[in-house]
């Protein structure tokens, strides 16, 4: 094998190292900025849209507590007005990052429905003895545990700092790999800095169609993780950011891709003008012969 087929397989070669990173770089990249950071969760789970869902689930949960109970519903779910429940959501998350009670079990939900419940009973002179009190506001305060505390992802706060650790790791790598990769080319055409550059583009437009292809393809199929957490609204809310990531990775592929098309086409004219310049160039040598 020739010198010339022999950096032509090597350029190829660096080609393919130059995609693979990028693919890698951006899925580590996405990966620090959203699942690597405990503010995509907080943003992601604590919406008004899950709030509002949770408030669903509590309406209904309390009208049959308050037929239980012989309590008007407003007795129980005025908690939601005490405690806003976005608010709650995002205590809940914060909480499994601070190794709190991600539940909300901090006993002033408890105070609350104990004292509500007293005040309607001394108001309408009814006769609830302090038992009954205590085990109706303790079957309340579970109610809103179980509804608006986010249980099943105790996990989460090792996780995140895992995955930012390890991404940063990877990115870090994946960017030294690629400026290895661009010098090593730029050595073996150093008398042609164009033609380095071309096939340092061609790698990046690979990298980035694979790495759109392949997020996209994933998002379609609906091929990503799937997570037991409760409650319901925030299974929903996951579901989505999961969602979201493979978008944000889909869209940097996309950024990629089009830099690699932007280099490419900057090489193409420096190629094509060398090209004139040399036809020019014999062009006149044969006209003086």
């Amino acid at each position: 094998m020739n010198s010339k087929k022999s950096k032509k397989l090597l350029s190829f070669i660096i080609c393919i190292i130059i995609s693979v990173s990028c693919v890698a770089g951006v899925y580590n990249g996405i990966s620090i900025a959203t699942v690597g950071n405990k503010q995509f969760y907080e943003k992601g789970i604590a919406t008004q849209a899950v709030a509002d869902e949770c408030n669903k689930q509590l309406n209904q949960k309390y009208k049959t507590l308050a037929v239980k109970s012989n309590l008007p519903l407003d007795v129980f779910y005025s908690v939601t007005v005490k405690f806003n429940t976005q608010e709650s959501l995002l205590q809940s998350i914060q909480a499994l990052f601070d190794e709190n009670d991600s539940l909300l079990r901090n006993g002033s939900r408890y105070g609350y429905f104990a004292d509500t419940i007293k005040e309607y009973a001394d108001a309408n002179k009814l006769s609830i003895t302090k038992e009954e009190i205590d085990l109706t506001s303790r079957e309340a305060e579970q109610i809103y545990c179980d509804t608006v505390g986010i249980h099943g992802l105790e996990y989460l706060a090792e996780s995140v700092a895992e995955k930012r650790e390890a991404s940063t790791r990877y990115l870090s790598f994946c960017v030294l790999t690629v400026a290895l990769c661009v010098a090593l080319l730029a050595f073996l055409y150093k008398n042609n800095w164009h033609r380095a550059l071309s096939y340092a583009s061609v790698g990046a437009i690979t990298g980035g169609f694979a790495g759109l292809l392949s997020f996209v393809s994933i998002l379609a199929f609906r091929l990503y993780e799937e997570i037991v957490i409760e409650p319901q609204a925030a299974l929903l809310a996951i579901d989505a950011m999961q969602r979201q990531v493979l978008l944000y990775r889909a869209l940097a592929s996309v950024g990629v891709l089009l830099v690699g098309i932007a280099l490419f086409c900057i090489s193409q004219y420096f190629i094509d003008r060398e090209a004139v310049r040399r036809q020019t160039r014999y062009l006149k040598i044969l006209s003086n012969k």
